[in-house]
This record gives C-alpha cells, structure tokens and sequence, in this order.
C-alpha cells in the first residue's frame, strides 16, 4: 500500500486523528476496539470511570511503548453502540498482549471501577483492525472533536478491490478536503478479528456541522470525479452503518 499509519485516534476506531505514515516493508499499525453497550442513564457514569481510574493505566501502557495511541469515544448518532475505547499498537500481537496487560492491572489496581464500568456498559463487541490508508497528520488544521464512523459489511472474496479504490481513487479526494481544512483526516481500517463489519471508512472533523457538511462536500466529489469507482465499492460493500462519534479522549 501507498501509505501505513500509527493512527492516533481512531476509530476507530476508532475509531480517529491521524499518525504519523510508515514505510511499505512495516505491518499496518493494529486497532484494538471494544464498542460498549450501555445504560443510557447512567452512561455518563462510565466516562469519569474512564477518565479518573482506566486513563492513568492505559497512560503508562503509552510511555512504556506498548501501545501507540488510545481513546474514549463516546455515542452522538447512529445504532446501539454507546461507547468506544481503542488502542493501538504497531502491529496485531503488540495490541493483543497491550491488551492482556491493560486488563490484569485493571483487575490489580482497579478492580471496583472496573466492576462498576461492566455494571454500566454490561456488554460489549469486540473488534481488531489494521490501518489499511489514511492522512498525514501533518495536514490536519485543528484538533478532531467528532468522527464519522461507516462500518461496512462487504463481500469477503472482493474487498481487497475495496481497498485498492479507496487508496488509488479515493484518497485524493479525502487528502484535497483535509488540505482545505474541511475535515482534520480520514482513515479506512481493514477486518482482522471480530463480526460482520469488514470495513470501517472514516472522517474527522472540529464539530459536528463541519462533519456533515464535508461529508457532503465529499460525496459531491465522488459522484462527479470518480462514479465508476463509487459504484463498485458500493457493489462490494453493500450495506452500512453510520456513527458519529463525539472525542471524550483521544492520546496522543
């Protein structure tokens, strides 16, 4: 692939601002993601868990270099998910043994807030993605408050076509709206372990009214500069679910 990212804020997912590009040869950077089920009434409950008793964990994890990024997102729009925390590691097992590590000084250090983090948010859906393309930080003009989430369910034996047209097609549209400051990055993150999502395209903006309108400002692009193209990614990933997800955390 053309360009490898660290990414910073997923997601994620995440999830996400965008890191910094790596070379060819190197793994694509890893996404551990967890989407979280909550008590809608209580939910505000789990952010200051997050923030006062699971952060400092996962801060020590990021300055003992194992794992890259991490955050805390939380639901504005879209289906039953609630609350998303990622992290990101350079590769698939650095993020799995991250991940270990995070829950058993969880269970050592804050065993009460963890239990009251599951009372809250009772179940969860787990997901691993690799960073497949995305932005160079360096472009962003101001700091992601919100994230638009696409999670896509695709033809198994087709997605990589996908992914060939988002990189050689796509990507310089998205480049050209975060050059114009439009959108702060963007990001596509590839199927590794978990459900029916293989895909997840992804734009980050300062606010919710920027998002929606590059969003639409993008898609005017892809219509008019690449249709052929939109057409057969929407012919191999044929159904979707939007998110948009509000930044509670996002490190570095």
């Amino acid at each position: 692939m053309n360009s490898r990212l660290t990414f910073a804020a997923a997601l994620g997912a995440l999830l996400l601002p965008l890191p910094a590009l790596a070379q060819d040869e190197e793994p694509d950077p890893a996404v551990f993601a967890t989407y979280f089920y909550c008590n809608e009434a209580r939910e505000a409950r789990a952010d200051t868990i997050i923030s006062e008793s699971v952060a400092p964990i996962m801060d020590r994890h990021m300055a003992a270099g194992h794992l890259t990024a991490w955050g805390w997102y939380a639901h504005n729009t879209g289906g039953r998910w609630r609350r998303l925390l990622y992290m990101v590691s350079p590769d698939i097992p650095t993020v799995m043994s991250a991940r270990e590590a995070v829950i058993d000084d969880l269970i050592a250090e804050a065993a009460e807030a963890t239990a009251e983090l599951t009372a809250v948010c009772p179940s969860h859906d787990d997901y691993v993605w690799e960073v497949g393309a995305g932005s160079d930080p360096t472009l962003a003009q101001g700091r992601p408050a919100v994230t638009m989430a696409t999670y896509m369910v695709c033809d198994f034996t087709e997605e990589g076509r996908a992914d060939d047209i988002v990189e050689d097609v796509f990507a310089a549209i998205y480049n050209k709206h975060v050059e114009a400051g439009n959108i702060t990055g963007w990001g596509w993150l590839e199927h590794n372990i978990g459900g029916k999502y293989r895909r997840i395209a992804v734009i980050s903006a300062i606010d919710i009214s920027s998002l929606i309108s590059a969003r639409a400002a993008i898609f005017e692009d892809l219509f008019e500069e690449a249709p052929l193209a939109l057409n057969t990614l929407g012919e191999i990933c044929d159904s979707h679910s939007d998110y948009i997800w509000e930044v509670q955390i996002a490190k570095p």
